[in-house]
């Protein structure tokens, strides 16, 4: 590895706290199954609702062949749900939703109509019930919506992105203890500590399944 200008232990060193941040990231959205620990997307005390049917009756929910308007619509009832939870408190207007990537690529790629320039994303972005009462909104995709709704369907997550509603805490960053020579082996260990995901108001966050 020197000779191609790779320092062996500069790659250890990115490798562990590469993996550790890719665990911090599990933790954060779905925790761990083996300690039995849920997420930001998983957990099964918050209050969770349907997407509405494409058609009248039916029960197709998904956003594939939702319009514009339906796929808002499905957005605001679910903001003016949480809302009205917490009393149409400003504090508890959601300023955050995730999305499965594949719909969040529907939503960028996928236009209002056939003669509009506009993206669904950006006809969501200007007229969801948050922007219109004078907040802000932010849509980001998440892979870990993916399947984890109800009977393995697609979950949106709405919610209030702030500290002082939803928290994790990171109680002792990666580091590096001192290197251990036993007999042919030398052992190089690393310690981190973080807690599950601590939802401080739980109303401030909510469910739709099957889009």
């Amino acid at each position: 590895m020197l000779q191609v200008g790779r320092d062996p232990e500069t790659f250890l060193n990115k490798g562990i706290r590469l993996h550790c941040d890719k665990l911090i990231d599990r933790n954060v959205y779905t925790g761990f199954t083996k300690v039995s620990s849920t997420g930001l997307c998983n957990n099964p005390n918050i209050t969770r609702s349907s997407a509405a049917p494409h058609t009248p009756g039916g029960t197709d929910t998904a956003w594939d062949n939702k319009t514009a308007d339906e796929i808002l619509a499905d957005i605001n009832r679910a903001i003016s749900a949480l809302w009205k939870d917490n009393d149409c408190s400003s504090d508890a207007l959601p300023n955050h939703i995730l999305i499965p990537v594949e719909q969040f690529g529907q939503l960028v790629t996928r236009k209002v109509s056939d003669d509009s320039e506009r993206s669904i994303l950006t006809y969501v972005l200007e007229n969801n019930l948050s922007v219109q009462q004078g907040g802000e909104l932010t849509i980001s995709p998440c892979k870990w919506c993916g399947g984890v709704g109800s009977n393995g369907s697609d979950r949106m997550v709405v919610y209030m992105n702030r500290v002082d509603r939803i928290c994790f805490n990171l109680t002792q960053p990666l580091r590096r203890m001192d290197t251990e020579y036993s007999e042919m082996r030398i052992k190089i260990p690393y310690i981190a500590q973080f807690s599950e995901v601590r939802f401080l108001y739980p109303s401030t966050i909510r469910y739709l399944d099957g889009i």
